[in-house]
C-alpha cells in the first residue's frame, strides 16, 4: 500500500404506531425520504411477519435510517448501533481488498491462483485451465462442491435440521480442513464458464491477501476498509463489549450465531446500520482507484464486479449484495450514477424474508428515484419506541 493510496484511501417508524420519535436536522416533519422508508418496512414486516425491519439510506450526499419493531416480547427496539450478522454482505469488503491489491500490483486478474497457495494443486485445473483469480470473484471456479461440504448433512438430515447441522459443522471446519478438501477437490467445468456459488471463492481470496501483504485478514480489513470507510463497529469476532443482536427464524424461534473457524471472508462480519450507511457513502463518494477498481465489471459472461452482483439501467452500473445469517437478512445497494445507497435488515432470515427484502428494496429504490433533491438536512433518524 503506497502513501498515495492511503491518503486516498481516508479522503441513517412504521405507520402502526403515532408515537414515532424523530430526530432531525433543521426540520420535525419526516422527510420523503422518510416516508419512502415507512411504507416500505410496513409492507416489509407484513409481508413476512418479522419483528424488526432497520433501513438506511444515503440520497444526494445525506443519510437517513429508520428502525421499525412490532409491540412484542420478543424484540428489542434496534438502532443504528445494534450489531447483526451481515452474512454474504461480507464477501464484498474481500472484493474491495482483492481490488486493492490489483491496484497496488501485489496480484493480477487472470493469475493463477495456485501462484498464491502452498503446494502444487495439480487438480485444480480443466483441461490444462488453471482457475484465475478473477474467477474466485465472479464464483466460477469449476469447482461445485461446497466449502466445507454438506452433502452429508443434506443426505442424512431433514431439511428444517439442515441450518443447525450446518452451524456445528462450521465450528468444527479448520483452515486445515478447508485446505484438504482443496486438494481433493475435482475442477468439472472450465473456469469462468459455470456460475456456483459458495465461500470458496472469498476464503481463497482472504488466504490471498494474507500472502501477498503479510497481514492477518482481519487486520487488512481494518486497515484498508474499515477504517477508511469509518467503519468503527464492524468486526470478524466480537470486541469486548459488542453483544450480537438476536434472529429469528419464521416460527419466531431464536437462532445461533454463525461460527466459522475460516477467515471470514465469506459470511462473518459483524456490522451496525451506522456502519453500513458509512460503507455505503463511501462507495457512493470515494475516487480512490481501489473503490472504482472493486465496481468494474469483470465477468465478460455475466454481470459480477468483485463479488458484487451489478445491473444496468439507463444511469450506468448499479450494484447489490445481500445477506443471510442463522436469523438475519440484509441487502445493500449502490447507484454511483444516482448518489443513492440503500439498506435493508430484517431479523429474521428464512426463504420467504429474503426474497421480500428484495421486493422491499426494489420498492424504495422507485420511491428515491422519483424524489426531488436538495429537501432536507444533513441526516434524520427516525424509529419506534
Amino acid at each position: 500500500m503506497t502513501k498515495k493510496h492511503m491518503l486516498e484511501l481516508l479522503v441513517s417508524a412504521a405507520l402502526l404506531s403515532c408515537a414515532a420519535s424523530l430526530s432531525t436536522a433543521g426540520t420535525t416533519a419526516p422527510s420523503l425520504q422518510l416516508q419512502s422508508m415507512e411504507r416500505v418496512a410496513h409492507t416489509l414486516r407484513s409481508t413476512t411477519g418479522a419483528g424488526s425491519v432497520s433501513i438506511g439510506v444515503v440520497f444526494d450526499g445525506k443519510t437517513f435510517s429508520g428502525h421499525y419493531a412490532n409491540h412484542d416480547a420478543r424484540n428489542v427496539q434496534a438502532n443504528d448501533a445494534t450489531l447483526f450478522e451481515i452474512g454474504s454482505i461480507s464477501k464484498v469488503f474481500a472484493g474491495s481488498l482483492v481490488a486493492l491489491a490489483v491496484v497496488d500490483g501485489k496480484i493480477a486478474l487472470d493469475d493463477d491462483m495456485r501462484k498464491y497457495l502452498e503446494g502444487d494443486y495439480p487438480n485444480l485445473q480443466f483441461k490444462g485451465q488453471p482457475i484465475r483469480i478473477r474467477n474466485l470473484l465472479t464464483h466460477k471456479t469449476g469447482i461445485d462442491v461446497p466449502f466445507p461440504d454438506t452433502r452429508d448433512i443434506r443426505l442424512n438430515f431433514p431439511p428444517h435440521d439442515f441450518i443447525a447441522q450446518k452451524n456445528l459443522l462450521d465450528g468444527r471446519y479448520t483452515k486445515n480442513d478447508f485446505f484438504k478438501e482443496l486438494a481433493a477437490a475435482s475442477v468439472t467445468a472450465l473456469p469462468g464458464t459455470r456460475f456456483k456459488y459458495g465461500a470458496l471463492g472469498p476464503e481463497l481470496c482472504a488466504a490471498i491477501l494474507e500472502k501477498v501483504y503479510g497481514k492477518s485478514y482481519d487486520s487488512l480489513l481494518q486497515e484498508f476498509v474499515l477504517g477508511p470507510a469509518g467503519m468503527t463497529a464492524t468486526r470478524l469476532r466480537l470486541a469486548p463489549g459488542q453483544r450480537l443482536a438476536t434472529g429469528y427464524n419464521a416460527d419466531g424461534r431464536g437462532m445461533d450465531p454463525l461460527s466459522s473457524n475460516l477467515w471470514g471472508a465469506s459470511k462473518f462480519l459483524k456490522s451496525t446500520m451506522g456502519d453500513l450507511i458509512s460503507f455505503a457513502t463511501f462507495e457512493l463518494a470515494s475516487r480512490h482507484r481501489a473503490v472504482l477498481e472493486s465496481q468494474r465489471l469483470i465477468d465478460p459472461d455475466g454481470q459480477m464486479a468483485y463479488f458484487w452482483e451489478t445491473e444496468k439501467n439507463s444511469a450506468g452500473w448499479n450494484y447489490v449484495k445481500d445477506g443471510g445469517s442463522n436469523g438475519t437478512s440484509s441487502i445493500v445497494k449502490i447507484l454511483p450514477a444516482r448518489g443513492i445507497g440503500i439498506v435493508i435488515v430484517v431479523n429474521q432470515s428464512d426463504v420467504n424474508t429474503g426474497t421480500q427484502v428484495g421486493v422491499a428494496l426494489a420498492a424504495l429504490e422507485r420511491e428515491l428515484l422519483e424524489l426531488p433533491i436538495g429537501d432536507v438536512g444533513t441526516k434524520m433518524t427516525t424509529s419506534l419506541p
